[in-house]
């Protein structure tokens, strides 16, 4: 099996709006160096509809990319809506609910967070 990289892109919204064209466009437009050159890249977003839901999905993704290993990286995609001062303040959110899954500190620091205002 040729050499690939998987990432897993969890987001707001409904199934089939803009957020997943817009994700895909993005990395290819940024073209990252830690996506690999060779074999395949495969970037899966995933609509979670709200963000009680995202955050709610976000531990058992990141179980199943940890399991799959080093070739898949969690990103989760948000908005800071007007109820949050920043994005500590919301990765905080993702944080506990991660500790209520037995996820460690190390294995959350995993996580790539983009959030936008």
């Amino acid at each position: 099996m040729p050499s690939r990289t998987q990432l897993v892109c969890l987001h707001e919204g409904k199934r089939g709006n803009i957020d997943a064209v817009f994700i895909n466009t993005l990395i290819k437009t940024l073209n990252p160096a830690w996506l690999r050159k060779e074999g395949s890249n495969i970037v899966r977003p995933i609509a979670c509809g709200g963000r009680t839901q995202l955050i709610a999905r976000m531990p058992p993704e990141l179980r199943h990319c940890l399991n799959r290993g080093a070739d898949t990286t969690l990103m989760v995609w948000a908005d800071l809506d007007d109820d949050m001062a920043d994005a500590t303040q919301l990765t905080r959110l993702f944080r506990e609910e991660a500790e209520k899954a037995g996820i460690s500190q190390a294995d959350f620091e995993q996580v790539v967070f983009v959030f936008a205002k």
